[in-house]
């Protein structure tokens, strides 16, 4: 789950904070990989399904990134294509260690 995190506090706030992901500190998911760059959250999701379905941890993850910086502005970013990212996430779903 890719949670985009918030400062809370009014009327509106730019700073980034852990505060939507530390709600969930207590779920039972792998929390939370970080991303600070719009690049970053890229690379953790798919680094997150990889240890999410992997047979020896089957559990969710949690991607936390900047909830304002990264999430409402634009950088650009090269994007793995989708035989790629499949290839990565496959290559260890079904195996054990």
């Amino acid at each position: 789950m890719a949670v985009a995190n918030r400062a809370l506090s009014a009327p509106l706030n730019i700073n980034g904070d852990q505060s939507d992901s530390m709600a969930q500190r207590d779920a039972g998911w792998i929390s939370p990989l970080r991303g600070k760059t719009r690049k970053k959250p890229t690379t953790r999701i798919m680094q997150a399904f990889r240890i999410a379905e992997h047979l020896d941890v089957q559990l969710p993850v949690i991607v936390g990134l900047d909830g304002f910086i990264v999430s409402h502005t634009l950088e650009n970013v090269n994007v793995l294509s989708d035989d790629a990212v499949r290839s990565f996430v496959e290559n260890v779903c079904c195996q054990t260690s």
